[in-house]
């Protein structure tokens, strides 16, 4: 498995916000105190804490933010431990309909979410981000504000187009149990455009290695 440290900086270098040089000197850096990489480009002074957040918000396809006052729900930051929220390192901020807002150290991290999920009982949206991180793997970093604009479109499209398939299933068969297989139908068209996608880069890779 690729070092995380290695995306990051690969990401920051894309993006032109550090050098093949400041990477390396932060990776020799951190082989000794064991900070994450973005902590020690930031201690070394060769990155901001701003352009880190933005940075690391793109990657994951989460949204950054820095902790302020009128930002946290005092009723809301209750529902969580002290304890509890300082061994998952998290801080709920305030809800938007049922769903829980929570500040993470790694919002990636999916047992963390589950144990939110089953401490709050609130909404989470784990599978959301699990599919953004998945998606920003995928994506050229330098390209993600237009990439991510289609996948919320598509995320819109698809939130009308299921209820419809299933909607004409269950009216053409009469039975509202077969309305549910439908849904393989858009599970089969997103793997295909996956697999897709997956040759369509190997075969980049392959003539950039041969050029």
């Amino acid at each position: 498995m690729l070092n995380p440290g290695y995306r990051l900086g690969e990401a920051l270098i894309a993006s032109g916000q550090i050098s093949e040089e400041d990477l390396n000197r932060a990776l020799s850096q951190q082989k000794q105190t064991g900070e994450k990489l973005g902590e020690t480009l930031v201690n070394l002074g060769i990155l901001s804490q701003s352009t880190l957040v933005k940075t690391l918000a793109s990657k994951l396809g989460v949204p950054g933010t820095y902790l302020r006052h009128g930002l946290i729900d005092p009723a809301v930051a209750r529902l969580i431990d002290r304890d509890e929220a300082e061994r998952l390192k998290v801080l709920p901020l305030f809800k938007v309909r049922g769903r829980l807002i929570v500040a993470m150290a790694e919002p990636q991290n999916l047992p963390t979410i589950d144990r939110l999920a089953a401490v709050t009982g609130c909404v989470q949206g784990g599978i959301q981000a699990l599919s953004r991180s998945y998606y920003g793997r995928l994506i050229p970093a330098d390209r993600a504000g237009t990439f991510y604009g289609f996948y919320n479109m598509m995320g819109k499209f698809a939130a009308v187009l299921g209820p419809l398939l299933m909607g004409l299933t269950s009216f053409i068969t009469g039975d509202p149990r077969k309305s549910i297989l439908s849904i393989v139908v858009l599970f089969v068209a997103g793997g295909a455009m996956l697999a897709l996608a997956a040759r369509t880069a190997e075969r980049s890779l392959a003539a950039q290695t041969s050029s």
